[in-house]
């Protein structure tokens, strides 16, 4: 009886490691990922660290990546605009502030144009948009910047607006009469 127990466990052990091993060694080890992390100065720095390790950094202020680190008090802009300061971390780790600004409501005729410029506070490159609400169908829409073609038209003419030399925004093409968008901007240095 003694020996069927022992045989029985050990054909057991073996069951289990024969199934449970395989499954280990395909998971391998843990993989490496970039964080940044955030040194006592407040300054951020690329590392590599196991992936196992991600949480714990994250939990005490390194950030991947990409990362929004920061947003700011929205304020009121030029002719209506809401401004809002944004901090992100890149890809390199170094962070950098941009304005998100959303343009005064905008009214269009049909196949109206609209659009708005980073002139805010020295930012004047544009470097994201879109518009609001973000189920809006406008026929075209696009970044103003050099080298651009929306809807059949060049930077820096458009229909509405001529960019004046170094001005960027966000051009909108109708909506449709009777459907207000707001022009949506993403301003950096």
């Amino acid at each position: 009886m003694l020996r069927r127990q022992m045989i029985l466990g050990m054909l057991v052990t073996v069951m289990l490691l024969a199934t449970v091993g395989p499954v280990m060694a395909a998971m391998g080890p843990p993989g490496k990922v970039d964080i940044c992390h955030l040194d006592g100065h407040g300054t951020y720095h690329l590392i590599r660290v196991s992936e196992r390790a991600l949480p714990a950094h994250l939990r005490h202020g390194d950030v991947q990546p990409g990362t929004i680190v920061a947003v700011g008090e929205p304020y009121t802009g030029m002719y209506g605009s809401t401004v809002t300061p944004i901090t992100t971390v890149g890809d390199d780790c170094s962070s950098s502030t941009m304005l998100k600004v959303v343009s005064s409501t905008l009214y269009y005729a049909a196949g109206g144009w609209a659009g708005w410029s980073c002139v805010e506070s020295g930012y004047p490159k544009a470097v994201n948009g879109g518009f609001l609400p973000e189920t809006a169908t406008p026929i075209a829409y696009g970044l103003a910047v050099p080298g651009a073609t929306i809807g059949g038209f060049t930077y820096p003419v458009f229909p509405h607006y001529t960019f004046p030399a170094g001005e960027t925004g966000y051009v909108v093409q109708g909506a449709g009469p009777g459907k207000p968008t707001n022009v949506v901007v993403y301003c950096s240095l």
